[in-house]
């Protein structure tokens, strides 16, 4: 763990979490998580560290402690009512396989409610989030004996520069990713099949028996902040069409990929107006938004910490924030 994160964890520890909410006066929080294993996942570990199954089902024992668990519908109606309940919408971004064998099963047996929002390519397979495929070329580079410097002289980078070489690749960049595979002898669409990445249809399917609800997340996952107005609205309303049409279910909201960070804001009130996406969902923790529709949502992954310290943290940033006039979202 980051030393300095440590440090501020430890501090944050001064204050007690119920506290920092009655302070903040935010009490309906939405979380987020991607993936929940016990495996080691090619695909994810360069990216981001992920929860192990005893602490994905210790932060929930935690924050059942704190907050009720609800429904999108409950969490936007007592949001923007006079609720002083500390409420929380449990949220999964990508669709990932563990969403099906890990983490519904563990909130089905503690009846927790949640969200899971889907990539409409990469639903049954049929294609990798280009993050992901980056993860599969670090990973593989790394595995083998001159890797780093195959890559390296591919890249003409330095040695020690390449891991963060390919964590820079970019949406539109996908033809150094397809360049780098061939010259590793990587095949995608074989590791899709050996180890499925996405849950299937029937995977869904099984989820909204469930009881839970989806929402979308883009077609393949770009940074909003780098397409063209046009392609950031016909991404998020196709996502949703194909979903509701796809599994013959109104899909549940959308959350913006990577974040909301760099979309104009008439982009934002366009979405709101046709009201097929609403909810909007961005990544920015705790702060208000001046538009109805338009939620911010809290990373539980972004540090490696119990789920408590991370929202003790979120808050005392919130409150920090506040005191500086800086506690809103504006696009």
């Amino acid at each position: 763990m980051d030393k300095k994160i440590q440090a501020i964890s430890l501090f944050t520890r001064l204050f007690g979490l119920k506290r920092l909410i009655s302070l903040s006066d935010e009490n309906a929080i939405v979380l987020f998580y991607h993936v929940v294993s016990d495996e080691e996942l090619p695909h994810i570990r360069h990216l981001y560290r992920y929860k192990r199954i005893h602490e994905f089902e210790q932060d929930l024992d935690h924050l059942l402690s704190y907050y009720e668990p609800v429904s999108l519908n409950e969490f936007v109606a007592r949001k923007h009512g006079n609720n002083k309940n500390r409420t929380m919408l449990l949220t999964f971004d990508d669709g990932l396989i563990e969403c099906h064998q890990v983490i519904a099963p563990i909130l089905k047996k503690k009846g927790i409610p949640a969200l899971f929002f889907l990539n409409n390519h990469f639903i049954d397979n049929r294609g990798l989030f280009f993050r992901y495929k980056v993860s599969i070329l670090i990973d593989s580079m790394l595995s083998r004996t001159n890797g780093t410097s195959l890559v390296s002289q591919h890249l003409k980078c330095a040695e020690d520069q390449v891991k963060d070489e390919l964590l820079n690749i970019s949406y539109s960049q996908q033809d150094h990713i397809a360049s780098i595979a061939e010259l590793l002898s990587i095949d995608f669409t074989e590791y899709l099949n050996k180890s499925p990445v996405y849950m299937s249809g029937d995977q869904v399917s099984d989820l909204l028996s469930w009881g839970f609800e989806i929402g979308g997340h883009s077609l393949d996952h770009p940074r909003y902040s780098r397409l063209r107005k046009e392609d950031m609205i016909s991404q998020t309303l196709n996502s949703m069409k194909d979903l509701s049409k796809r599994f013959n279910h109104q899909a549940s909201g959308f959350a913006f990929p990577f974040t909301s960070d760099g979309i104009p804001a008439e982009v934002i009130d366009q979405l709101l107006a046709d009201d097929l996406a609403t909810p909007l969902m961005g990544t920015s923790g705790i702060k208000r938004t001046d538009k109805q529709g338009f939620i911010q949502r809290i990373d539980m992954e972004t540090f490696d910490l119990p789920a408590l310290d991370v929202l003790r943290i979120k808050y005392l940033h919130y409150l920090i924030m506040k005191l500086l006039g800086r506690d809103r979202y504006t696009p």
